[in-house]
């Protein structure tokens, strides 16, 4: 069976969308469908711990589409999971998007979702870049991050 191109693309945003994010981060420590905090049931597709593991928390969300990603239920989601960084990646749409009139900020406080757009060459490869920077969201998660380093192997982490 062959899936359609968006079916394929999903999965393979993951290494471009993390080598996009740490080479904003410093030593990062990156967790593939790892779930976050350790007692949610929901799978996050990227958390990533800067600074080896003792840093800030950024979660990553993966989306089929622009639509799917910027819908208020996804960005609603997707704020009630405590981090600093929030990001939705997603393949480039056709049409930019005006990212300012999207439901990226949570009704209290401060924060904002991040948007990494993750666009095919013509030779196939996947490459992703951050086209509107996340805003940190005000939390403290140092027992959180502990626990979960603890707990989990990192997919991807730099000594």
């Amino acid at each position: 069976m062959v899936r359609s191109s968006a079916a394929r693309m999903e999965p393979r945003m993951l290494e471009p969308v993390a080598q996009a994010l740490i080479a904003r981060l410093l030593v990062p420590k990156v967790y593939f469908e790892a779930h976050w905090p350790r007692n949610q049931e929901d799978l996050i597709d990227m958390v990533l711990i800067d600074r080896s593991g003792t840093g800030d928390v950024h979660l990553v969300q993966l989306k089929p589409n622009a639509r799917a990603a910027l819908s208020s239920g996804s960005t609603n989601r997707l704020i009630q999971f405590p981090a600093n960084y929030l990001w939705l990646a997603f393949p480039r749409p056709r049409t930019p998007v005006d990212y300012r009139s999207q439901p990226l900020y949570p009704d209290e406080g401060a924060g904002r979702i991040g948007i990494i757009e993750v666009a095919e060459t013509d030779e196939g490869a996947l490459g992703a870049n951050v086209v509107w920077p996340a805003e940190r969201f005000h939390e403290r998660l140092q027992e959180e991050v502990k626990s979960f380093v603890r707990g989990n192997k990192p997919d991807i982490s730099f000594r």
